[in-house]
């Protein structure tokens, strides 16, 4: 679910679910300005069980921020990091990102 706002094909606008749920954007928002006073944004994703393949944010404009909360196993996140300790080896090519062949 994405709560804020949303930029697609030219157009600015909130997002449905902002709409929808005023409140719970709004409580969101004052956690995350609390969390990190600093750090600006204009909407933040909720994923609830969700399992993704390796993927690039590519709409994604800045820095982005992770919060997770609750109990949960088996899941991982990987980032890129050109002097980071670990590698990922890709299963599948992403798409549209050529750098980011199958086997690599």
């Amino acid at each position: 679910m994405l709560l804020g706002l949303y930029s697609y094909a030219g157009k600015v606008d909130v997002t449905k679910n902002a709409r929808k749920f005023p409140w719970m954007t709004q409580l969101l928002c004052r956690f995350c300005r609390r969390q990190s006073p600093n750090f600006t944004f204009t909407s933040i994703q909720v994923n609830v069980n969700t399992q993704s393949a390796p993927h690039v944010d590519a709409n994604n404009l800045g820095t982005s921020r992770i919060i997770c909360f609750g109990e949960y196993s088996g899941g991982g996140l990987w980032m890129e990091s050109p002097n980071g300790p670990e590698t990922h080896k890709l299963a599948k090519s992403i798409r549209d990102k050529p750098q980011y062949a199958a086997g690599t």
